[in-house]
């Protein structure tokens, strides 16, 4: 879950770090007049843009399994407001970052078009929060800084502006990386594109596409094919976990007969119903297919309500709705200033050395 999280988080970032200045006028034409929109609307908006953005780039269902809640907009705010905005809110009250109201709209549009790529680079965002920071000055978040530029701190805090790292740099988090590529192993490292050898576990195809065919236990490895390609099976026909799977509101679901197992497009389980693995879960969203065993062919089981705090964690560490698995028991994610005791259990992913939620910035303690 907490990968899952964090990944969203990144996507996050790509539109609202500081960005390059939009291009102004070139001729003599009166620019239409745009009306401003208070900083107070931003989160909400950019919780929105966002989530479009990812509408375009997975169906539905993934999408809730990815970031733990099908409600993308007001979890995505949440990360913002905790992850993001307070810092900033910080760096607009010092002057290290400044707003235009009226450029946001042009911001927005850019970040749901932007494709699926982390760390994107929206020019039209640094009209409408703009870093004042040049390369070599000192910062505490990237937001401070102009243009594409991140803060990177080696060592102690104040950390520096600078370019983002080129693939092969060492890195210490995905926003240090170019547009396109996340740290891995301490390494900003391009994510795979289509038709790429992918593995099981192992470097995650870009976005809008999934690893096909890998299996770590056979020592398989597969292929990153594009999220169009593969959910194209309508509901009543045979469907393949390691090629097509279903349109968007149907599930891949397997069935035994005489120990021969198929798979077939199914509608989704009512609540507390009856339920087969399948991919992806066919219960509704506050629920999980309980009671399977694959391993000695129990592939039938009933929904049941995912975990909530102080329970024990669902198999493939799940729990309910903005809930996080940390050790076996799953735990609430907390804002800013609540206790933690883990980065996993922040909306901002920064559990600081106090023991307590804050802003996840550069310089975060």
């Amino acid at each position: 879950m907490n990968g899952k999280r964090v990944l969203a988080a990144g996507l996050v970032v790509m539109g609202l770090l500081p960005l390059a200045c939009g291009k102004g006028n070139d001729d003599d034409t009166p620019e239409e007049e745009v009306e401003a929109i208070d900083f107070s609307e931003v989160p909400e908006l950019l919780a929105a843009a966002y989530c479009d953005a990812l509408a375009q780039c997975m169906p539905p269902e993934l999408i809730a399994g990815w970031i733990g809640t099908r409600d993308c907009d007001a979890y995505m705010l949440k990360v913002l407001q905790n992850g993001l905005i307070d810092g900033v809110e910080v760096a607009l009250e010092k002057g290290s970052v400044t707003y235009d109201g009226s450029k946001l709209g042009a911001c927005l549009d850019e970040i749901r078009h932007g494709g699926c790529a982390p760390n994107t680079y929206h020019p039209a965002c640094e009209s409408a929060l703009s870093g004042t920071v040049a390369s070599d000055g000192d910062c505490s978040q990237d937001a401070e800084c102009i243009g594409d530029r991140v803060c990177l701190v080696d060592g102690l805090c104040p950390g520096r502006c600078a370019p983002r790292r080129e693939d092969g740099d060492r890195c210490d988090r995905d926003d240090e990386c170019r547009a396109g590529s996340l740290c891995s192993d301490a390494a900003c490292t391009a994510l795979l594109g289509p038709d790429e050898e992918c593995e099981a576990g192992g470097l995650e195809c870009a976005r809008g596409y999934l690893c096909l065919g890998a299996s770590a236990s056979e020592g398989r490895t597969g292929a990153c094919r594009s999220m169009n390609e593969i959910f194209t099976v309508a509901e009543g026909e045979t469907c393949d976990i390691q090629g097509e799977l279903c349109e968007p509101g149907a599930f891949c679901a397997v069935s035994l007969d005489n120990d021969t197992a198929t798979w077939t497009c199914v509608p989704r389980a009512p609540s507390g119903g009856a339920c087969n693995l399948a991919v992806p879960d066919m219960c509704p969203p506050s629920e999980y297919c309980a009671g399977l065993n694959a391993s000695v062919g129990v592939v039938r089981g009933i929904c049941s309500q995912l975990p909530t705090d102080g329970d024990d964690c669902a198999p493939d560490d799940r729990c309910a709705a903005e809930h996080v698995c940390v050790e076996g028991t799953c735990h609430k994610l907390e804002p800013n200033g609540e206790d933690c005791s883990t980065g996993k259990q922040c909306y901002s992913s920064n559990c600081d050395e106090v023991g307590s939620c804050a802003p996840n910035t550069s310089c975060a303690p």
